[in-house]
């Protein structure tokens, strides 16, 4: 008779077992998709920044090709004899030189993922804080619960009724 009332409890710790390892894989799952979703959002900026670097590169390098061949032209403008030749190239080269309406480029040397670090700690802070007071909770109620069983099978054993 004492076997069956021990039975009970182990039953439902083993089925609090079970859930209690059901809930942790799904928590960790959705962890995991959130680190991956952060991942892409990260990944994805990274590539839009290096992307938008890499045009104005491009742009930069288009320009520079240009004023070096009008630094080239003007050159020879300079050393030409012919001075109604110089006259008609030189008004065409000591035109301004239009930018491509390239952007002011201001690098910030300290720019950085910090926010994004702070906010990624302060989450697992968070969750770590929540899992505490849950855990706190679960540890609380489970306790309760066994020192009834226990009361239960004791008062059961010493009068003999189930």
């Amino acid at each position: 008779m004492s076997s069956y009332l021990c039975l009970c409890p182990q039953r439902s710790a083993d089925r609090v077992h079970d859930d209690t390892e059901t809930v942790l894989s799904e928590l960790q799952r959705s962890v995991e998709r959130l680190q991956e979703l952060v991942e892409g959002v990260m990944n994805q900026a990274g590539q839009e920044k290096v992307s938008e670097a890499q045009d104005m590169v491009d742009k930069l390098e288009a320009e520079i090709s240009e004023l070096k061949r009008r630094d080239k032209d003007m050159k020879e403008v300079f050393h030409c004899e012919d001075n109604i030749h110089f006259l008609e190239t030189c008004e065409s080269l000591c035109s301004p030189f239009e930018c491509n309406d390239l952007p002011c480029v201001v690098a910030n040397p300290e720019a950085t993922f910090e926010p994004v670090r702070e906010a990624i700690l302060n989450l697992r802070e968070r969750v770590e804080d929540m899992c505490n007071v849950e855990l706190g909770k679960i540890t609380k109620t489970g306790m309760s619960e066994w020192r009834t069983c226990i009361l239960h099978t004791h008062t059961h054993t010493h009068t003999g009724h189930f």
